[in-house]
């Protein structure tokens, strides 16, 4: 039998160029991703994903099969805790470069009970987690992120003091993206837990289901205590500062307005987010 001819990788052909790449890969890849928690059910959802790496400059392109191979890897095994530092080291190899980063955005679902029957039912919080990992010098460098997308609501607080009746509630949204320290052990509890901490922080928190006396408790709730997102932003950055390990975080609250055609948003950032980003 005929042996077959080599087949030619033209990605490790030269380049003359003598541009390095800092980012080549695959993006927009949906893959199953099972969370597995500690002492509970695995959860599974879906991933929508991001890998690259550097390139050399005297390589013309990457290996974006090892990239899938990876990213199929990670959806097998599923993750454990908020850090993809064992992927990227996997991926620095495989891939030959100096550096690598990934990211995943995925629904976290939780269950939500309502406020004075109980009732229960699946709650959405749209997440992110996202690593980066480089070599230099023999040293290795690893940055790790969290995000998070928590549905809030919102009673203005000028609407109360103005009208004779009532007062202009709205849905928001606060959006939360923390520097982690790479050191520590994080696990999906956490995300959890800061989910719950800053729907507190809200007017009242959204629920997926509300019979009529739960519905009267929250309207209730977001009457008494009415918030512009400059009162919601503050209490956000002012209960993240008490939270430990963390290097640095950025939160934006966006109202979206009932009675205006626009929205109201306001944002802060301290610490290493600025040069984590």
């Amino acid at each position: 039998m005929k042996e077959p001819a080599a087949l030619a990788d033209i990605q490790l052909t030269g380049d003359s160029r003598g541009v390095e790449l800092q980012q080549v890969g695959v993006s927009g890849v949906d893959m199953p991703l099972c969370i597995r928690r500690v002492g509970r059910r695995d959860f599974h959802t879906w991933g929508r994903f991001q890998l690259t790496s550097s390139l050399a400059k005297e390589l013309r392109g990457t290996h974006m099969s090892r990239c899938m191979s990876l990213l199929a890897e990670l959806s097998r095994d599923g993750l454990s805790e908020l850090s993809l530092t064992p992927l990227l080291r996997r991926a620095v190899t495989s891939l030959q470069a100096s550096s690598a980063q990934i990211s995943v955005d995925f629904q976290y679902f939780m269950e939500k009970g309502a406020p004075v029957t109980g009732l229960r039912a699946p709650m959405a919080y749209t997440c992110k987690l996202a690593g980066s990992l480089s070599r230099k010098n023999a040293r290795e460098l690893v940055s790790t992120r969290a995000a998070v997308v928590v549905p809030i609501s919102s009673s203005c607080p000028c609407s109360k003091a103005l009208a004779e009746e009532g007062a202009h509630s709205q849905r928001a949204v606060i959006k939360a993206d923390f520097v982690l320290d790479p050191l520590e052990n994080w696990d999906f509890l956490w995300i959890e837990d800061s989910i719950a901490a800053l729907e507190n922080v809200s007017s009242a928190p959204v629920y997926p289901l509300l019979k009529r006396v739960d519905e009267k408790s929250v309207t209730e709730q977001q009457f008494g205590n009415p918030k512009f997102v400059e009162d919601v932003l503050r209490d956000a950055v002012c209960l993240i500062r008490t939270w430990n390990k963390l290097r640095g975080f950025r939160v934006e609250v966006e109202a979206y307005e009932s009675i205006h055609a626009h929205n109201a948003w306001a944002c802060h950032q301290e610490g290493h987010f600025l040069e984590e980003a």
